[in-house]
């Protein structure tokens, strides 16, 4: 739950995996990895899981793709080159790599 002032903002239920990794409803497909890195937009902070950018797409592509959420809030472009440097993209992607969504916030 998120409040200012006394009231609130949003209230959202994040489900989280072993390692972490924000839960991606319906992108656990059979297909190539598709991974999604970035910010809070991309992690989908205020919004129930089925609702971020990454379920949306597994949602579209009928649940086609092995759809990975490594979206981190207040996260910008060096952290996400520490994830890739640190071996933890690899840790999450299951056969091939199809495509890679960076989506960072950039004016804060």
């Amino acid at each position: 739950v998120r409040a200012r002032d006394g009231r609130v903002i949003y209230d959202a239920t994040y489900t989280l995996d072993a390692d972490g990794r924000r839960i991606t409803p319906g992108g656990d497909g059979p297909g190539d990895t598709i991974l999604f890195l970035g910010d809070s937009f991309t992690f989908g902070d205020g919004v129930a899981d089925a609702d971020t950018l990454p379920a949306r797409f597994a949602a579209a592509t009928g649940g086609a793709f092995h759809v990975v959420n490594l979206g981190v809030s207040a996260y910008g472009p060096h952290h996400v080159l520490a994830q890739l440097r640190s071996g933890r993209v690899d840790a999450a992607v299951r056969g091939k790599v199809r495509d890679v969504i960076l989506w960072v916030n950039d004016d804060h």
